[in-house]
């Protein structure tokens, strides 16, 4: 996937590759292909920054965004397995997946969504923190006490230069 990523580049670096309608009022927001790109390097490296080994899942639930793209495909240069729960999944199913897949990361697209996880968190420890990329104004009411719950741009802030030699290396695998 990366390599193909890195051939589109190639000829289409700066074409839009994903928009979303966003804000009030709403406008257009565009990723080209570089922006989609550094995102999803960013989203590996910080995945790398919070100590996920290649191979392991990640769990994304929430409707489609550029955010949930940027996930799925970060998570394949980290050299991960992004799987993907339905929005309209329930606590059970949600611990079931989170469970057989030893998810280590938990992409969610709001706080209704991520209580599904909350609730068993001590149940599957192997899920090292969650990440909402919708967050509500309660927000901080939420999350508080739990120190590894972020938002999308917290985590993406992990995503340092430094572990990019780790994520070359995965990718080039």
């Amino acid at each position: 996937m990366h390599q193909q990523f890195l051939q589109n580049l190639e000829s289409h670096a700066n074409y839009p590759a994903m928009a979303v309608k966003r804000g009030s009022p709403r406008e257009w927001l565009f990723w080209t292909y570089t922006d989609y790109y550094n995102d999803a390097m960013n989203f590996a490296r910080a995945m790398v920054a919070l100590g996920i080994p290649k191979r392991q899942c990640i769990n994304i639930i929430g409707f489609n965004s550029p955010e949930w793209v940027i996930a799925f495909v970060g998570a394949t240069f980290a050299d991960c397995v992004p799987v993907g729960i339905y929005t309209t999944s329930g606590l059970d199913s949600c611990k079931y997946l989170a469970q057989h897949s030893a998810s280590e990361l938990v992409v969610s697209q709001n706080e209704k969504h991520a209580i599904k996880f909350i609730d068993f968190w001590e149940e599957a420890p192997h899920i090292r923190a969650i990440v909402i990329f919708e967050p509500s104004e309660d927000f901080e009411t939420f999350r508080k006490g739990r120190e590894n719950i972020y938002t999308y741009d917290e985590f993406m802030a992990l995503g340092t230069q430094e572990y990019q030699q780790e994520v070359q290396e995965r990718t080039d695998r």
